[in-house]
């Protein structure tokens, strides 16, 4: 169950990275697959930052990427929340764009009724002929058909955007705040991407450090990488080759196993668990 928790920690907390990393790099102009590079890039660099945490550089470089992708988390946070405010004011515009449209049509068709009784008022004077109204008539009547047909499409359209809208909710969890605690909306919604920000950061590390590694293998090499990391955890160098060997001697192991471990050159600034899956894999090797 530990190591499942831990592997989806890991798994989501590098897809929420890598999805603000790329809003957040996308709204600098970035192309899309360079932002997923570098987003990809950033977070492998936290999980070896974090699997180097025992070595000064990796502490350093692990407190700065951790701050880093807080920064850009919370930017990238912010950036999703005005592209979604865009493209309500864009909505908001072509409604009002359309509500212009129809009431342009609809003055045209009264406009095409008035011309039409003007044309039959013309007639019974007889200031034009029978073949003039006809024409002009006609014209009318083909312009009223066209325009009606627009008009229809367009209420239609409208009348669609109106149902769609009234789906949504109006609830602005921001707004709520604002009256409950008097905060300015703009300062609560710092503060909510912000601790969001925070715990995306949190989740690859954390789901790292959460997992269960196997245990050292028994016998001389898991002896001495516990002893050799013991000691550089505590000295910052590493443990003299006698003191060493004298230890050896005394839980029991010979100087002949002692002398072929040491010629694996095996690196005992490593944790315990590296240094002996290290040295078992190149005892391995040799034989």
């Amino acid at each position: 169950m530990v190591l499942a928790y831990s592997t989806a920690l890991i798994v989501l907390g590098t897809f929420l990275e890598w999805y603000y990393y790329v809003a957040r790099f996308q709204s600098d102009g970035i192309a899309p697959w360079l932002s997923w590079i570098i987003a990809i890039a950033l977070t492998v660099l936290l999980a070896v930052a974090v699997l180097n945490r025992r070595k000064t550089l990796g502490r350093m470089l692990m407190i700065a990427v951790v701050f880093y992708s807080i920064i850009n988390t919370n930017a990238g946070q912010e950036f999703a929340l005005s592209v979604k405010e865009k493209a309500e004011v864009v909505s908001e515009a072509r409604e009002a764009n359309v509500q212009d449209e129809i009431k342009r049509l609809t003055d045209r068709l009264v406009a095409i009724e008035s011309e039409n009784r003007q044309v039959l008022w013309e007639r019974s004077r007889s200031l034009i002929g029978s073949e003039e109204t006809s024409r002009r008539q006609a014209d009318l009547k083909a312009e009223r058909a066209s325009k009606e047909e627009a008009l229809h499409k367009l209420r239609e359209k409208a009348t669609t955007h109106k149902a769609t809208e009234g789906k949504v909710t109006n609830t602005n969890v921001y707004t709520f705040y604002r009256d409950l605690i008097a905060v300015p909306e703009k300062w609560l919604q710092f503060f909510f991407h912000l601790v969001l920000s925070v715990f995306i950061a949190l989740m690859v590390p954390l789901g790292l450090l959460a997992l269960p590694l196997p245990k050292l293998r028994g016998g001389f090499i898991g002896w001495w990488a516990k002893a050799n990391a013991e000691y550089y955890a505590r000295e910052h160098k590493p443990m003299p080759r006698q003191m060493l060997l004298a230890h050896a001697k005394n839980a029991g192991y010979t100087e002949q196993q002692f002398i072929e471990l040491e010629a694996l050159k095996v690196d005992p600034s490593l944790d315990a668990h590296a240094m002996a899956v290290l040295a078992n894999r190149r005892q391995k090797e040799k034989i």
